[in-house]
């Protein structure tokens, strides 16, 4: 593995260019060529999910006290999947960012 060290930084467009040379050889499932790895719901809806990422991005969920509005959003969604499975007031939910954390979760509440 060669690692860099660089003396100055560098232009947003060379930091642009080497994230899209690393991506080059990734599965390409904005085009639909991939099978549950990715979905797409299309440009307008990636659009919105970029831009609410660009706006909150700087918060910390892990401290939902200090930011609540992060709070609200989990709690909407995890009460819109709760009325999907025809949840009830007992119903609870907590979101994830994946990996090890989900797993843990799930083995502690089963």
């Amino acid at each position: 593995m060669t690692t860099r060290h660089l003396s100055s930084g560098v232009s947003q467009s060379q930091v642009f260019d080497e994230l899209e040379s690393f991506r080059s050889h990734d599965v390409k499932w904005r085009d639909g060529r991939s099978f549950t790895l990715a979905y797409s719901a299309g440009a307008e809806a990636l659009a919105v999910a970029e831009e609410a990422y660009r706006r909150f991005s700087g918060e910390n969920a892990l401290n939902t006290a200090a930011f609540p509005s992060l709070r609200r959003m989990q709690q909407e969604v995890v009460d819109t999947v709760t009325a999907w499975c025809h949840g009830d007031d007992a119903t609870a939910g907590f979101m994830t960012s994946g990996g090890t954390e989900s797993l843990v979760l799930v083995v502690r509440s089963a």
